[in-house]
């Protein structure tokens, strides 16, 4: 059952508390539908959390008598398409009060993702979504970049994926490369051309004319790419969008 946060004079709010490896201390948000999200370490007990909460009690109060009404959850999908690797998965969620958070059961053979659990958890439930995002993306993207590297006869070293808010890519100094799992929601093409730019910052970590010289050589639309790519983040779903 999902918890509550009692806010006092009968007003109560869906609480819901995540751990997370790396955090280094406990953040809280209040999310659009008027619910409060605890981010933790693994180190810091519950009793310690509602002790926090409890010092806050006051600036809780304060910040959603300043928001505006709720509006609704967001919309959870029946399937999550992936674009750039022609991709559609079914989804399907199992409502279980016995589990104390959500189960994923990923069978790729049918293209089938089922959550059981605490499905009427929006938090729980987006990251759960997110979670199997970075899971196909870690398969595809991985494959995908080494087999672009090989072709353009290029070096890199380790290759991770994340969800990250603001960044398609990253490549650092060693040759690591970062790919965002948002990837998978973009044209072939357009997750296609941001490999090949983080690839090519393995030998070029800036946006010089050589940079980009290396970067015509295998994608020579890389013009039209990279400015459509900044329209790209209304094809992810909301709920991805986090």
């Amino acid at each position: 059952m999902m918890p509550f946060y009692d806010l006092g004079e009968g007003q109560k709010i869906p609480l819901s508390i995540r751990y997370n490896k790396r955090a280094k201390s406990i953040k809280m948000a209040l999310s659009a539908s008027r619910s409060l999200r605890i981010t933790s370490p693994h180190t810091i007990s519950e009793q310690e959390i509602f002790s926090l909460l409890s010092e806050q009690h006051h600036w809780i109060k304060r910040a959603l008598n300043r928001m505006p009404e709720a509006v609704p959850a967001v919309a959870f999908p029946d399937t999550v398409e992936f674009l750039g690797i022609g991709q559609t998965w079914s989804v399907h969620y199992q409502p279980n009060l016995l589990i104390s958070h959500i189960k994923l059961r990923i069978d790729s053979a049918h293209r089938q993702l089922t959550l059981s659990g605490q499905t009427q958890d929006e938090h729980l439930v987006q990251d759960a979504l997110i979670k199997f995002c970075k899971h196909v993306a870690k398969e595809v993207l991985t494959t995908k970049t080494r087999e672009l590297a090989e072709k353009m006869q290029i070096s890199v070293n380790k290759i991770s994926v994340r969800n990250q808010r603001a960044r398609w890519g990253s490549c650092s100094s060693k040759a690591n490369i970062s790919l965002n799992c948002k990837l998978l929601f973009l044209s072939p093409q357009m997750m296609n051309y941001v490999i090949i730019h983080e690839l090519c910052h393995t030998h070029h970590l800036n946006h010089s004319a050589k940079f980009w010289a290396l970067v015509a050589r295998f994608e020579p639309n890389y013009r039209a790419l990279d400015r459509a790519l900044n329209q790209y983040h209304t094809s992810i779903p909301s709920w991805c969008q986090f």
